[in-house]
């Protein structure tokens, strides 16, 4: 299966995902239409917000979204905060609720949990816990923030919970 990009270019942040969106509308609309979507931004921790996904960029996701009547949206992502959802409420996400048909989810909280081969960064395959509603949902968007990472090859922010030993 190929995957399609689009890059768009511009100064508005909303307006950008929804023109990125629109380019990509032949392959979006049959997996969101009438289906469950799961839109997972990054939101580690609102203290160092340039890592974090900016409200914007979710509000560009929904917009677009809301053109394809999708069964639900669900914003979904565990942060390190010491309250539950310190970290979108400081950083706007709890608007969109209001906003948008979209309900928050905390995958953390959840108890249902499905056992994955994943591999460590030094390609040992490990077994590791990841959210069922998140591997069960049939269309995930990422709205991660490009960064570069030293020291892993891929993060999960606890979609996926690793065994003690490699935490």
């Amino acid at each position: 299966m190929k995957s399609k990009v689009a890059l768009v270019k511009g100064s508005n942040r909303r307006e950008n995902i929804c023109r990125a969106m629109e380019l990509i509308q032949e392959e979006l609309t049959p997996k969101v239409c009438c289906q469950d979507v799961i839109v997972k931004p990054n939101c580690l921790r609102a203290a160092t917000p340039l890592s974090c996904t900016h409200v914007d960029a979710l509000r560009g996701i929904m917009d677009s979204l809301s053109h394809w009547s999708p069964e639900s949206v669900t914003v979904a992502e565990i942060c390190n905060d010491r309250e539950h959802f310190e970290s979108f409420r400081k950083l706007g996400y709890t608007s969109l609720s209001q906003e948008y048909s979209t309900s928050l989810s905390d995958p953390a909280e959840e108890d249902d949990w499905v056992e994955m081969s994943l591999l460590t960064n030094d390609f040992q395959e490990v077994t590791a816990r990841v959210s069922k509603s998140v591997v069960d949902c049939k269309c995930r968007i990422s709205a991660a923030v490009a960064k570069t990472h030293d020291t892993v090859i891929m993060t999960a922010s606890g979609m996926v919970h690793f065994p003690k030993e490699l935490r």
